[in-house]
């Protein structure tokens, strides 16, 4: 039997050989395409290494499998082995040229290395092959937008929404590139749509952005509040909706919407940065150095947040911390010039001219396109240190880049003051009036210039509408009493002093200079007590004990008035004036001797 059974099984196996065959075609092809499940199995329970391992057994049974080549392109894609990717889809393509699958994986791959031509032009192959697919049309739509071509994006989201009416990505992604275009109106049609065919929370917030675009914002926060209903609750809803209520002022709801984004997410940065702008709108700038501390605590590298800082320390008059806080975002970005600019006001509040103008000068070096106001800032800085010719210099380079700055022919004018040219000043000065009639500095600088020119009519017209343009400044009202004074007209001269001592009580210059003119019309009484209410509040002012001993002295108190002199002089020793005062209350006093040696002291100090 077993002889039989050999005999049998031989001319079997003869026959196989002869005739060539080992596993036929369709069943190779029947396990390549079992291995590549078992991949694509592999791929979606995470297990990359073994998914390529069936891939790779699938391309040793059937090279042609196709499938296997796209499968294997896949997890190479996850792995950002996008050269294997790209290599791999492409072989895919040449073993079946109909492969729309392949041609769409190729074009992310191509996306994700930047080669945006090629991507889309494998999403467009797609496409043919697959001409009613909306999804490779929303794709394709999506590199064209990446690309910066946003009609040809919006082209391809309306061929999606013609072949599908319903088609909700097409709608939101449109939506988002019309935003960007600035097609409000349409993006907000867009987002319309959405919320008819299925209402979510992102059309909603979409919506929102469209609105707020167009200068809608009670919409936008309609919107945005129907987002949070709709289970949008998070803090970016609620910082989105704190900058539509900042744009309608309305301070106190934009905080409370930055605090509640801030109880979702004490790391949420934009809250932050949302509340710090609300408080500095609201002038509570404590608040403010606050959250951008605790922005600067999220993010340390963030030179505007040190800038944002800066101006709320200077608004509190920290002037230290807010020159230290700009110093810091100079070091993070000194290409900035803005800091540069807001430092060097920091340091001109100060006084400090000198380093205020080293500020203004890098900011003409970095920043030529906006020189005009470092140059004109700077000039102020040089008259100050009256470095005349070079404020000079500055205020030309400032007229010739904005020639209609009224601002700078002010400036000009007092370095030309400074100059001794006060005819050339006067006309810059008067320039400047013309161009912007509301500068009441400008006014203020034009009449101290008339005052030293003993154009006395001309300054008190100029200090009238420096006053009517700021009411409560109380030193333009002493000036102008000033003027008045030198006028003889000591009733006018007292109305305004008496102002300048309501606006501002602590006024010593006011009292003194109305005192004097109480002295003018013999109302010592009156300037006694002006000049011993100075004397209260500045126990170290030798003009007030000056002032005081010659009202003393016109009232006949002598004596009281020696006492007055002799203690301005032991404040100010080197102040002939105050020697001569005492010398005439001497006299009164009949004492010759100490008057002629006050006398010989006086002139000696003036020679």
């Amino acid at each position: 039997m077993k002889r039989c059974r050999f005999l049998i099984a031989v001319p079997l196996l003869l026959a196989g050989a002869l005739c060539g065959c080992g596993p036929s075609e369709a069943s190779k092809a029947e396990s390549a395409r079992q291995s590549v499940r078992e991949g694509d199995r592999l791929a979606a329970c995470g297990q990359p290494d073994a998914a390529i391992a069936s891939y790779n057994e699938a391309i040793q049974i059937d090279w042609k499998c196709a499938d296997a080549y796209r499968g294997r392109g896949n997890v190479q894609f996850a792995r950002d082995r996008l050269a294997d990717a790209v290599a791999d889809y492409s072989m895919a393509i040449k073993l079946n040229p109909n492969d729309a699958d392949a041609y769409e994986a190729r074009g992310r791959a191509y996306a994700k290395k930047n080669e945006a031509e090629t991507a889309i032009a494998d999403y467009t192959e797609a496409i043919r092959l697959q001409p009613k697919s909306t999804r490779l049309l929303c794709e394709r739509a999506a590199k064209y937008k990446a690309a910066g071509d946003r009609d040809k994006a919006i082209a391809d989201y309306a061929e999606a929404i013609w072949l599908d009416a319903n088609c909700l990505e097409a709608y939101r992604r449109r939506a988002e590139c019309l935003i960007e275009m600035n097609r409000l109106a349409d993006a907000a049609a867009d987002c319309t749509a959405i919320i008819r065919l299925s209402p979510d929370a992102k059309a909603y917030e979409t919506r929102a952005a469209a609105l707020a675009g167009a200068g809608e914002y009670d919409k936008a926060i309609d919107d945005l509040g129907r987002a949070m209903g709709l289970g949008g609750k998070d803090a970016q809803t609620y910082c989105r909706r704190a900058q539509m209520y900042a744009k309608k002022r309305d301070w106190d709801k934009a905080i409370a919407d930055c605090a509640a984004a801030l109880r979702l997410d004490r790391k949420c940065l934009e809250a932050y940065v949302t509340r710090a702008a609300c408080h500095f709108a609201a002038r509570d700038y404590a608040e403010m150095a606050a959250d951008c501390s605790e922005a600067l605590r999220l993010k340390p590298d963030d030179a505007d947040m040190y800038r944002g800082r800066a101006t709320a320390e200077a608004k509190m008059g920290q002037m230290g911390k807010a020159i230290d806080d700009l110093a810091e975002a100079i070091r993070l970005n000194p290409k900035d010039p803005q800091p540069y600019f807001n430092r060097a006001e920091m340091y001109m509040r100060r006084d400090e001219y000198a380093k205020a103008a080293a500020d203004l000068a890098v900011v003409v070096q970095i920043d030529p396109g906006h020189s005009a106001a470092a140059y004109g800032y700077r000039a102020i800085c040089l008259v100050n240190l009256r470095k005349y010719p070079e404020a000079v210099a500055d205020c030309d380079e400032a007229i010739r880049a904005q020639p209609r700055w009224g601002n700078v022919y002010g400036t000009r004018g007092m370095a030309r003051y400074g100059l001794g040219d006060v005819e050339h000043a006067l006309a810059d000065l008067t320039q400047a009036i013309e161009l912007d009639p509301t500068d009441g500095q400008c006014y203020r600088t034009r009449a101290q210039l008339y005052m030293n020119t003993h154009q006395l009519g001309k300054a008190i017209a100029d200090y009238t509408s420096a006053i009517r343009l700021s009411p409560r400044q109380a030193a333009v009202y002493i000036s102008r009493g000033t003027a008045y004074l030198q006028q003889k007209q000591y009733a006018n001269a007292v109305n305004d002093y008496t102002e300048a001592i309501r606006l501002d009580p602590r006024s010593a210059r006011a009292y003194v200079n109305r005192g004097l003119a109480y002295v003018r019309t013999r109302e010592f009484d009156k300037a006694i007590a002006d000049y011993s209410l100075v004397i209260e509040l500045q126990p170290e002012n030798a003009n007030a004990y000056a002032g005081r001993g010659t009202a003393y002295l016109g009232g006949r108190s002598v004596a009281r008035a020696v006492t007055d002199y002799t203690k301005a002089i032991a404040l100010s020793p080197q102040d002939p004036n105050y020697y001569l005062m005492r010398a005439r209350a001497y006299q009164a006093q009949g004492d010759s001797v100490r008057a002629q040696k006050d006398l010989a002291k006086a002139k000696s100090l003036q020679e």
